[in-house]
């Protein structure tokens, strides 16, 4: 796959850690953390190019409070494709779950991965998760 989606799935991969699935900073368990069904990641596998590209990623909250669901415009540039991402709700329930729909279309050439931010947070603090399309592009739509 791409070396910047590699990249950015290390880095993601270096946060996560213990049995749990949810993120560690600077030795202590973040409070804002989710838990992703399935992971990060979702794979098409060959796609044509101008394909529309949708999946919805589930998040649970494993704590006994309510956290924050906040998507940041995606307005980095270096992707070849606008990725849009709609959660069922703003916040999800303690202990309960919300999806995350991902839409984008599918461009460039080849190997291809696209990221999107989700942001949760509680009164503490936030964390962020990076949710991920891979697809390999098959020629013009």
């Amino acid at each position: 796959m791409a070396t910047r989606a590699r990249t950015l799935q290390g880095l993601c991969a270096a946060l996560l850690l213990g049995g749990s699935g949810g993120l560690w900073l600077h030795g202590r368990k973040a409070g804002a953390t989710v838990e992703i069904a399935g992971g990060t990641t979702f794979r098409f596998g060959s796609v044509a190019r101008g394909a529309r590209l949708e999946h919805t990623f589930r998040l649970y909250n494993p704590h006994s409070y309510a956290v924050r669901l906040t998507i940041p415009k995606q307005d980095c540039g270096c992707s070849l494709v606008a990725l849009t991402a709609t959660p069922d709700a703003p916040a999800i329930p303690p202990r309960g779950a919300v999806g995350v729909k991902v839409v984008g279309v599918a461009g460039g050439n080849g190997d291809r991965a696209e990221s999107i931010k989700v942001v949760t947070g509680d009164a503490k603090q936030n964390a962020a998760i990076w949710l991920f399309l891979e697809y390999r592009t098959l020629g013009a739509h």
